[in-house]
């Protein structure tokens, strides 16, 4: 556990809200916003260590800020689950709509990422009922490989895992391989991944890594992006927008994590 990197990342973070549109270079707003002296915020962000009383206590006010959700291709879902090896450590979500078109979806996407039931691919596809698998021909699906598979323990994550230690370059081809799936889960599926990776500093004193995901799906997901891209949005979709706090502008979320799911470790002894 090292507080001088977790100051260091919590020092970057601080420096990027400073100059985001919430306080747009403003110190002492940010200062008062995270209940500390602006000299002290100042002296912090000029390089100065923190404290160990004041960093635990702006650690604590750090909790209640939302946090940006961005969404996640082949690339950024790597860097978010990066030396993560068990999946007990992601944060899992998605948007509550209570269709079974979505829920299916998030199975398929769950089941890609984390498989947490260890099924193989023939089991997970059983309940999916409206999700199609096309099995022949110029556009066959990228999971028809994985029809005949009998694997219990096949993940996206597993495989980040076993990679993590191998020559970078023969990683990465590895590692690209995935980028098809990701793919035939956006244009095909309509299954989207938007993530967060939590910072060293608000981990616990076990510096195990952690990240939080969300999954958003359907036809009607699709048709909202879309609809943003085109600025056509209509009154409906931006009260819905608004009650999952997603900025279709820039396409992502904001959430605080779940109350008890983090206890970062303290400076003070």
């Amino acid at each position: 556990m090292n507080f001088i990197d977790r100051q260091s990342d919590l020092r970057r973070d601080l420096s990027i809200m400073l100059r985001g549109e919430s306080f747009r270079g403003n110190r002492t707003a940010l200062a008062i916003e995270l209940g500390v002296v602006p000299k002290v915020l100042g002296d912090f962000l000029n390089g100065a260590k923190m404290h160990a009383e004041k960093y635990d206590e702006l650690i604590l006010k750090m909790l209640d800020f939302r946090l940006t959700f961005s969404r996640l291709d082949l690339a950024s879902c790597i860097r978010v689950l990066d030396n993560i090896s068990n999946e007990v450590n992601v944060e899992r979500n998605w948007i509550e709509t209570y269709e079974e078109t979505h829920v299916e979806r998030y199975k398929l996407f769950d089941w890609f990422l984390f498989n947490k039931k260890k099924q193989s691919f023939t089991q997970i596809k059983s309940d999916l009922k409206t999700v199609e698998f096309i099995t022949e021909g110029e556009r066959i699906s990228v999971f028809a490989e994985k029809i005949k598979s009998t694997n219990h323990d096949d993940s996206f994550l597993k495989q980040l895992v076993k990679c993590s230690s191998e020559d970078p370059f023969d990683r990465h081809e590895k590692l690209a391989s995935y980028k098809k799936y990701f793919v035939e889960l956006e244009e095909v599926h309509n299954c989207f991944l938007y993530g967060f990776r939590i910072p060293s500093y608000l981990l616990d004193k076990d510096d195990v890594p952690k990240a939080s995901v969300i999954y958003a799906a359907g036809d009607e997901w699709l048709s909202l992006r879309k609809d943003a891209e085109s600025n056509d949005l209509t009154e409906k979709q931006r009260f819905f927008c608004a009650d999952i706090n997603y900025s279709p502008d820039k396409d992502t979320f904001t959430r605080s994590l779940a109350k008890g799911a983090i206890s970062p470790a303290k400076m003070q002894k």
